[in-house]
């Protein structure tokens, strides 16, 4: 058959084992019987997980749902995707951006409260 000619003196092939199934790690996940699910952590993406929800998010649901959300030219029109990628600050280039004053971050400070999401809203 295919694979086994080699000439005169070739090695057989060896054959491949077969996992047994008294091998297989025990499963801990509901589902198919033929899947085994890596229940380990993932250090490497350990550093990209956030603690808090950020900012303009009340919510886990709505943070992973703005992430699915494809920010592409290829899924959305022109202007909604300049609209969604323009930048927050425009300034004009070899201008000097002033720092934050500590005035400015406690009026920051203080409009953080369980109303201030919806304060800025409107």
């Amino acid at each position: 058959g295919w694979g086994t000619w080699g000439g005169e003196g070739a090695r057989k092939p060896r054959r491949k084992r077969k996992l047994e199934a008294s091998k297989k790690p025990p499963q801990k996940a509901k589902g198919p019987q033929h899947v085994i699910v890596n229940n380990k952590r993932n250090k490497k993406a350990k550093k990209y997980t956030i603690a808090n929800v950020p900012y303009p998010f009340t919510s886990k649901q709505q943070y992973e749902q703005s992430l699915r959300h494809p920010l592409g030219r290829d899924w959305n029109t022109q202007k909604s995707y300049h609209e969604m990628t323009k930048p927050e600050v425009i300034t004009k280039m070899g201008t000097i951006i002033d720092p934050i004053s500590v005035e400015t971050l406690k009026k920051h400070a203080k409009g953080k409260g369980k109303n201030s999401a919806k304060k800025r809203r409107k």
